[in-house]
C-alpha cells in the first residue's frame, strides 16, 4: 500500500494510493487531530476525473468518503462551496450522474473561487 502510514486521512484527501486501500487505512486509523479538507483537494480530485485517471464512479465513491468522514474538517472559508461539491458528487442518484461535463463545471467554480482569493490552482 502507498499510503502515508502517519495519516491515512491527509492520504484520503490527496488521494494517494487505491482508493478501496486508503478506504480500509482510514478505517483503521484514529486521527489525534482533524485533517482540512480544502479547494485544492477538490480540485485534484476533479482534474483527475477531466483527464480520465479515475472514472466518474471512483469520483463518486471518494466524494462518499471524504463527504461522510466525521473525523475530516471543511476549509472555513469555503465550507458552503466544498459542503455543496461533496454533497452533489456523492448523491448522483439526486443530482444526476456525474459526468465530464459536470466535473469541469465543477473545476470552474472552484478554480473561480481560487483566483477570486488571489490562488493559483494547486496553492491551497
Amino acid at each position: 500500500m502507498h499510503t502515508n502510514r502517519r495519516h491515512p486521512l491527509e492520504d484520503l484527501v490527496h488521494w494517494r494510493g487505491s482508493l478501496p486501500e486508503l478506504l480500509q487505512a482510514v478505517q483503521q486509523y484514529r486521527s489525534p487531530a482533524p485533517v482540512v479538507f480544502d479547494r485544492g483537494h477538490a480540485a485534484a480530485a476533479l482534474e483527475r476525473a477531466v483527464l480520465g485517471l479515475v472514472t466518474p464512479d471512483q469520483l463518486v465513491a471518494w466524494a462518499q468518503a471524504v463527504h461522510f468522514e466525521d473525523r475530516l474538517d471543511i476549509e472555513e472559508a469555503h465550507e458552503h462551496l466544498l459542503t455543496q461539491f461533496l454533497f452533489e458528487v456523492s448523491s448522483p442518484e439526486l443530482f444526476g450522474p456525474v459526468t465530464a461535463a459536470s466535473c469541469e463545471r465543477w473545476l470552474h467554480t472552484i478554480r473561480t473561487s481560487q483566483a477570486a482569493a488571489g490562488e493559483g490552482p494547486g496553492s491551497s
